[in-house]
């Protein structure tokens, strides 16, 4: 359905996609970013929006299957408080020279469109403009697991619409169980590209309501160092200005109050669109075990046993040995590579005290995710494991990265390759 509307200056409407916005009179200002005559607009149908007439306009809208146009409530809409608090920006960035931004706030509070806006606000104003998503579940420029910088040149609805320039892999999707990778892949990043960009914005995830989260926020700032933090709650605005000092601006942000919620199944099909998008000129490679470096590898990191020497630790029915690849002792975890793909019934297995035992078959390590370092150990890609083969020590893995590979980093994650999916929380030694 193609609906026409006329805008008189200041009014404001909401709108839920999908749906085309196209300008033909007048000018608007959606997500930070000024549009006149002959431009169009897409609206994700996950994505709801306001817009603002920044003087008499006519649009063309056209509204798929659920969209929307609203006139928003007084008060529902925030584009002229965010509006003035790019302006707050703009002036302190006198002062300062440069920018960098942090945004916090709990999941869908509108996180990932303020920081969209922001950047459209000073891209317009002719600034290079640096935009990091540190939300490693719901990554929207590269993938989950990862972290990643995109240099937007031009004006952008949504952070999907992006590339990366740079990606961190991290290795897991929730940041409460990989808090020391989280804020070593943002410094590494961070330290990399600061003096890039004249504002730099990063954008967080929604983990903000523990005490165990507000203090992994308040260390992000601490070691980030931003010049502003943009917090999308009021609760944790608060907590967060009484444990800072004054020299970190503290703006308390007001949030939309409508946003367009996304359920548990959404955002998980939007993890495999990025995955899927991500992969979709991936190629298999074949690497040859001896040539890389394996980070996270409880199998692959130990010294390799002989049976012999296996048999002198652990005592192994009979039937397990000539089923048996490869062996490692990892620290006091003795892990056994199984070749079988299925194994009716596993013997118990009586081993010396102190001393673990890893059972590991191949179907453990197929759809495991797993970062791409080059031989300076800088992240470059990221593979999903398709094969091991010990007796060959060689694994192959799907990738897009047609580089040399110097190291592979094991992550937590594991994605279907079939559909994409992703399950979490895999254990430490799953290979």
């Amino acid at each position: 359905m193609i609906v026409t509307l006329s805008l008189s200056k200041d009014s404001v409407v909401r709108i839920t996609g999908p749906a085309k916005v196209e300008v033909k009179k007048g000018k608007i200002l959606l997500v930070g970013a000024v549009y006149e005559p002959n431009s169009s607009i897409i609206i994700h149908r996950l994505r709801s929006y306001g817009l603002k007439a920044l003087e008499d306009s006519e649009l063309s809208v056209t509204l798929g299957t659920g969209a929307t146009v609203e006139e928003p409530s007084e008060g529902e809409e925030v584009v002229d408080e965010w509006l003035r608090i790019c302006e707050v920006l703009e002036k302190d960035m006198g002062k300062l020279s440069r920018l960098t931004v942090m945004i916090l706030g709990p999941i869908e509070s509108g996180k990932t469109t303020l920081t969209a806006f922001i950047s459209n606000y000073f891209i317009q104003k002719g600034k290079k403009v640096g935009l990091i998503d540190a939300d490693i579940g719901q990554e929207d420029v590269a993938i989950p697991t990862t972290i990643a910088l995109a240099e937007p040149k031009d004006v952008f609805v949504w952070q999907r619409d992006l590339s990366p320039k740079m990606i961190k892999f991290v290795g897991c999707i929730s940041p409460q169980y990989c808090q020391n990778n989280v804020m070593a892949a943002l410094m590494n990043l961070l330290n990399e590209v600061k003096d890039l960009y004249e504002v730099l914005i990063i954008n967080t995830d929604g983990w903000v309501t523990t005490p165990q989260a507000l203090e992994f926020k308040l260390s992000l700032i601490r070691w980030l160092k931003p010049t502003h933090v943009l917090v999308l709650n009021t609760d944790l605005a608060t907590y967060i200005q009484r444990s800072l000092p004054k020299n970190v601006k503290v703006l308390n942000t007001p949030r939309p109050a409508k946003v367009k919620e996304r359920s548990r199944e959404e955002r998980r099909r939007l993890r495999a669109e990025a995955y899927r998008k991500y992969f979709s000129n991936a190629k298999e490679r074949d690497i040859d075990l001896n040539d890389v470096k394996i980070f996270g590898s409880c199998l692959l990191s130990g010294k390799e046993l002989s049976i012999d020497e296996v048999k002198n630790l652990i005592r192994i029915p009979e039937e397990l040995i000539n089923k048996i690849a490869y062996v490692s002792k990892y620290y006091n975890i003795i892990n056994i590579f199984i070749e079988a793909e299925t194994i009716p019934y596993l013997p118990r297995i009586e081993s010396q005290q102190g001393l673990e035992v890893n059972i590991l078959k191949p179907q453990d390590q197929e759809g495991i995710v797993v970062g791409i370092l080059d031989n300076t150990l800088r992240d470059v890609a990221v593979g999903i494991i398709k094969k091991i083969d010990l007796r060959k020590k060689s694994i192959r893995i799907l990738t897009p990265w047609e580089g040399p590979i110097g190291a592979l980093v094991v992550g937590r994650v594991k994605v279907s390759l079939d559909t994409f999916e992703d399950t979490s929380r895999l254990g430490k030694c799953v290979i």
